[in-house]
């Protein structure tokens, strides 16, 4: 009885997944293009929303959530006129499914040319489409804001 019950738990566990990825197709070349996006949306700002659902939800450290493309593209330009580039490198990411966490260093350029590297961690929500449903960026951006209020 008990191999039964074993064998059973065992064709359930490995069944699971198999379902579940043809949910999610999400692979590191994903995450890099998702990126890629973001890195872009400094100069324009379409390019992350080609990425994200029309209902996707985006929080950037301690702001406020933004949800929906308007709310999310407003949030972004808004931060965005504070910086004059950014770069993303990453160094770790981990996939689970239609679920993301990726970890790295931001590169800003401040309006007077400074760099300013701060550390990140990024958690993703895709959905089937491999179309971003929510972010969670958590970063403290206080290393930027410090450069910035320096500025001559």
């Amino acid at each position: 009885m008990i191999k039964k019950i074993g064998i059973i738990c065992l064709v359930s566990a490995l069944s699971f997944p198999a379902v579940a990825a043809n949910q999610c197709n999400i692979i590191k070349s994903t995450v890099y293009d998702t990126f890629t996006a973001i890195d872009a949306a400094r100069i324009d700002l379409e390019t992350y929303q080609a990425v994200i659902t029309d209902d996707s939800t985006f929080k950037f450290a301690n702001w406020p959530a933004s949800k929906g493309r308007e709310a999310i593209r407003k949030a972004q330009k808004d931060f965005f006129s504070s910086v004059k580039g950014m770069s993303h490198k990453l160094q770790r990411i981990w996939i689970d499914e239609c679920n993301v966490a990726a970890e790295g260093v931001v590169i800003y350029t401040t309006k007077d040319n400074r760099q300013v590297s701060i550390p990140f961690v990024d958690t993703f929500i895709y959905n089937s489409d491999n179309k971003v449903r929510a972010v969670n960026i958590y970063i403290d951006i206080s290393p930027l804001e410090s450069q910035s209020s320096a500025a001559p």
